[in-house]
């Protein structure tokens, strides 16, 4: 069956009520982020390309603190247990909301800070290791990191304030570290705006930035594609300004979540508009997964005390799961790679991993 049916048939009514009664489904883990404090916040999360681990980076406050104490921490997806914590002196969480990334042979946790990107051990056989970003490029603490196919870490990161850099880091080959990073590509930025989201397909060859301008101009999406010689740029004026990006698993779609609980889909390549639903929430919708296997996109939202996490089916146009997964509201989710769990963050403090296939059995009245 075709994907997005549902995009020009108006199939959905303006908002969605939550259904009366039934049974909940609840995360099959649930991970309380210990901290004595407050303002516990998730900045970002992700699974091991074999799914048997989930990183978190997170921060809080301590009580009487002035500074935020912020860490990865690494657990078993299958307990919850936790199995690594890092300290990040060094972060810096005045601007946006880097990731870190799994290698891809996940043995390392790579994450930026100062002028290098660190690498963090994770299974017995692996070593720390650091490479230092090249001059132009600057600090590393805000780039945003994704793997590429051959097993290579490429990170975005800021070059103020002529233009963003597409920057590679090799690992070597005896896993004792990374040989020098060099920049690869150089991505212009117009003046007079900024960055709200980041996104880049599994493959590693595109990459989608939400820009809001800091003058009247209009909000947009500009999609960059990063497998030729050059990049090329396509860009896309949503309807509202994009908070949350995600690309399908096959990169070619791009899905956007905005301010007014909206969802729109975009061909990655191209830029049409294939698809803007309105209204699912009445809330911002800062999160936004396509399903590894491209039938469902899952988003959440920054409702308190109703439903917060939803699943759509793109082949149905139905909203298969709808559930109040945080009573403060959702920030982060991912799929692991089989797209058998889905990993939540609410604003609560709290990260639960849901078994996909009890989050979609519908709800008994």
């Amino acid at each position: 069956m075709p994907l997005f049916v549902l995009a020009t048939a108006g199939l959905l009514p303006p908002t969605l009520p939550d259904p009366a009664g039934g049974e909940r489904p609840r995360p099959a883990v649930e991970i309380p982020l210990h901290a004595v404090g407050k303002f516990v916040e998730v900045r970002w999360l992700g699974f091991a390309p074999d799914g048997r681990h989930l990183a978190v980076r997170w921060f809080h406050l301590p009580d009487g603190a002035r500074v935020p104490d912020e860490r990865i921490e690494v657990f078993e997806s299958g307990t919850g247990a936790s199995v690594a914590a890092v300290p990040l002196p060094d972060a810096d969480l005045s601007t946006g909301t880097p990731p870190c990334l799994f290698t891809a042979d996940g043995d390392h946790l790579a994450y930026g800070g100062g002028r290098f990107i660190h690498l963090v051990p994770v299974s017995p056989r692996a070593k720390a290791g650091r490479a230092e970003a090249p001059e132009a490029v600057g600090q590393t603490r805000n780039a945003w990191m994704w793997p590429d196919p051959a097993g290579r870490v490429t990170y975005f990161a800021p070059v103020v304030p002529e233009a963003y850099s597409v920057v590679r880091a090799d690992n070597r080959a005896d896993g004792s570290g990374w040989t020098g990073a060099k920049v690869v590509v150089d991505v212009p930025r117009v003046e007079g705006g900024f960055v709200i989201a980041v996104a880049h397909s599994p493959a590693g060859r595109r990459l989608a930035l939400s820009i809001d301008p800091s003058d009247d101009g209009k909000s947009r999406i500009d999609c960059w594609a990063l497998g030729g010689d050059k990049p090329v740029k396509v860009t896309i004026t949503p309807p509202r300004r994009a908070e949350a990006l995600g690309y399908s698993s096959d990169g070619k779609l791009l899905a956007t979540g905005d301010g007014a609980g909206s969802v729109g889909w975009y061909d990655a390549a191209t830029g049409e508009n294939l698809g803007f639903l309105r209204q699912f929430t009445r809330r911002s919708i800062g999160s936004v997964a396509f399903a590894p296997d491209g039938r469902h996109l899952a988003f959440g939202a920054s409702d308190e005390g109703s439903p917060n996490l939803f699943v759509l089916d793109l082949w149905s146009g139905e909203v298969v799961s709808r559930v109040t997964a945080d009573p403060k509201g959702v920030t982060h989710l991912t799929y692991s790679p089989d797209g058998l769990r889905l990993a939540v963050a609410g604003e609560s403090g709290t990260v639960g991993i849901w078994n996909v296939a009890a989050l979609l059995k519908p709800v008994k009245d």
